[in-house]
């Protein structure tokens, strides 16, 4: 079977962590923005190489970076994170977590106890950080980066876990889910073999199901009160990268190889699908974005794509350029995407995809 293109990035992602781990450095940077929105602030922080960028929701005007003068031996990928007592937690290649201050990019502390990448962001919840790291540890850490707890599973960790306040679900690359105490670590459960490695933030919904896209091509239903028993699957056509967005009773979610799904969240079924990108780069690896009666979601190729909650109908499509790997994100009335190997490191559209800023980088 032909492999899609976005297979040869995660490969490269894989074999740079074997890489760094064996010569102690960072290995080839290979990855794409992470950003995160900060409606409090009016503010959106993008993490994109050797920087992170806040930028003003109004215009699209930097208002700080961090560092100021690169270092090429930080590399930011990782989704930042807010904390409730307003620090900004980015993790980096360089097995560094930073905390900022979100209002000048100014370093708070760091933590420097893992023995590998920080691929995806990390939860944050009341007083703890919990930070997944390639060197297959969560690290869980207070305020003010002091650790707290730790936990090691059989393979990488590259998504956030998710919490319900007593016990944080952690996904693993090792194709488990662990149900972990949220004060003291101890596992609690873990599934078996679910057929495919976890990459995406699973969704929890608020009757206790846990939704996890793995790349055994399927999106899973785990029952988290019954030991994370698999409540129903739903077979794609190709690896699931991230977790849903859920509205109600209803899913979303797509896969790599561009199709869309809308799924009953209690049984599974498929309610509908669409396929609406035709490039051979269509794979949608983040979770769609539902406002009202509209989803919005990016492809590989480019593409943001508007279409109806209700039965998939297209609406618009806007080309935006370059690659567009993380989903979009509302910031107000807008919505940001963060593309990848064109200028505009952050644009804003509106509703009906018209743009209203972009943000470029100055050198």
């Amino acid at each position: 079977m032909k492999r899609h293109p976005l297979y040869i990035i995660l490969i490269l992602i894989a074999a740079s962590l074997v890489l760094g781990a064996c010569v102690g450095g960072a290995g080839t940077t290979t990855s794409w923005p992470g950003f995160t929105v900060d409606n409090e602030r009016e503010l959106a922080y993008v993490a994109n190489g050797p920087q992170i960028y806040a930028v003003n929701l109004s215009n699209g005007t930097q208002k700080w970076i961090s560092p100021t003068e690169k270092d090429n031996k930080i590399t930011f990928y990782a989704q930042p994170a807010l904390t409730d007592d307003g620090q900004l937690i980015v993790g980096s290649y360089n097995y560094t977590l930073y905390s900022l201050n979100p209002e000048n990019g100014q370093q708070n502390w760091t933590f420097d106890g893992a023995e590998s990448r920080y691929i995806g962001g990390a939860l944050t919840n009341g007083e703890r950080i919990y930070a997944p790291n390639s060197d297959k540890i969560l690290y869980t850490l207070g305020l003010e980066g002091d650790p707290v707890w730790s936990f090691e599973t059989e393979d990488s960790l590259w998504a956030a876990p998710v919490t319900d306040g007593d016990f944080v679900y952690l996904p693993s690359m090792d194709h488990r889910v662990y149900a972990l105490d949220a004060e003291n670590g101890e596992l609690f459960w873990n599934t078996d073999d679910l057929g495919g490695s976890i990459a995406g933030v699973p969704v929890l919904s608020p009757d206790g199901l846990l939704f996890v896209g793995t790349f055994g091509d399927e999106l899973l239903a785990l029952d988290t009160t019954q030991n994370g028993k698999v409540v129903w699957r739903m077979p794609a056509s190709a690896w699931v990268y991230s977790g849903p967005a859920q509205t109600g009773d209803v899913l979303y979610v797509g896969d790599l190889d561009g199709m869309l799904y809308a799924i009953e969240a209690n049984s599974g079924s498929i309610i509908w699908k669409i396929q609406p990108d035709q490039n051979n780069d269509r794979a949608i690896t983040d979770k769609p974005l539902v406002i009202d009666d509209m989803v919005y979601f990016t492809s590989e190729s480019g593409n943001l794509f508007a279409v109806e909650a209700e039965n998939g109908n297209p609406v618009w499509t806007r080309e935006i350029g370059g690659k567009l790997y993380a989903g979009p994100q509302a910031a107000g009335e807008n919505i940001l995407v963060a593309p990848m190997g064109i200028d505009e490191l952050l644009i804003a559209l509106d509703l009906n995809g018209n743009q209203v800023w972009a943000f470029i980088p100055s050198d």
